[in-house]
């Protein structure tokens, strides 16, 4: 047991308060029983935006990718990515906007199509205000990050101090 403590205050001297984690910062989020028809063209953002729908239907264009939105993708769209949404049939549509830092902070600017299955208990959870969204919103987030290759991020333009 004292190994243990001993280990978690080198942490703590590695990482001092100032450099906590802060990688995630939540901006919205949301959950739309019956999301209505319509379309968004070469729409840009400083903020990444996912997207999940819970039944067939819909798509994001990214320069000349189609992303179908199924229950078995999560569409991940990186800051300054630029991409259009058609949402021509009601479908159960979730979204998150957020921001990243550190490590994230530089991604390439490509619209990621990620399976969905690891993920789909945090994202049902995600959908139902508790005491517990937020923290369930980070992990899910957290975890679709550390799920992306590293070569997607631009880690060079970020330097531990």
């Amino acid at each position: 047991m004292s190994n243990f403590v001993t280990s978690a205050n080198n942490w703590r001297h590695l990482f001092p308060p100032s450099e906590q984690l802060n990688e995630i910062t939540l901006l919205n989020a949301g959950f739309i029983p019956q999301q209505t028809d319509w379309h968004t063209s070469n729409c840009i953002q400083n903020f990444w935006v996912l997207w999940y729908n819970f039944s067939p239907g819909n798509a994001c264009i990214s320069g000349s990718s189609r992303h179908e939105l199924t229950p078995d993708n999560i569409i991940l769209i990186p800051p300054n990515t630029v991409y259009s949404g058609v949402f021509r049939k009601q479908v159960a549509h979730f979204y998150i906007w957020f921001k990243t830092a550190g490590p994230f902070e530089y991604p390439e600017r490509k619209v990621l199509n990620i399976p969905a299955q690891p993920f789909i208990e945090k994202l049902h959870q995600a959908i139902y205000f508790t005491p517990k969204t937020k923290l369930i919103l980070f992990n899910l987030l957290s975890s679709l990050l550390l799920n992306i290759p590293d070569d997607f991020f631009h880690s060079e333009q970020y330097l531990f101090n």
